[in-house]
């Protein structure tokens, strides 16, 4: 089958071209250096790649891409990078087995993550947003993460 006949959506890679992007990433960005985007290649076998690579850490958009991970054994490290408030999206990456970082950028999203069971030592150690940064500095909302550890 010629490239123009596949069907589409479809991934198409030049094998030796991609082992060489991720032998120069590896180099250069060793281990939990790289965090590779998942919704780049929207593909597990991609990034088991990526992860025997070294790069173990990876960025999800969606819960879907961090359950699909979770799922084949590549959760050691995953941030979902998206916000969510959806409680049966947070319920399952919190039942996943996987590690997962949830981003936040309100009360609301760090209420939902506490209630759905997300560890609270995974929000606070990567909230770059200032004004969760200020939620969790008043007093009785670090408790709220802490409770759901």
């Amino acid at each position: 089958m010629h490239v123009d006949e596949l069907p589409t959506p479809a991934l198409w890679a030049d094998l030796d071209v991609l082992e060489s992007h991720l032998a120069v990433m590896a180099q250069r960005l060793p281990g939990n250096q790289l965090r590779p985007h998942v919704k780049a290649h929207k593909t597990t076998a991609l990034a088991r790649v990526q992860y025997e690579k070294g790069h173990t850490g990876f960025t999800c958009a969606t819960p879907r891409e961090v359950l699909g991970l979770a799922q084949v054994g590549l959760g050691d490290d995953l941030l979902l990078a998206n916000e969510t408030i959806d409680a049966g999206r947070l319920e399952a990456m919190a039942r996943s087995g996987a590690r997962v970082t949830v981003a936040v950028d309100s009360e609301a999203t760090v209420d939902a993550a506490a209630a759905a069971g997300m560890p609270g030592r995974a929000l606070g150690q990567h909230c770059h947003c200032a004004a969760a940064a200020a939620d969790a500095a008043t007093p009785g909302r670090g408790a709220k993460l802490e409770a759901a550890a």
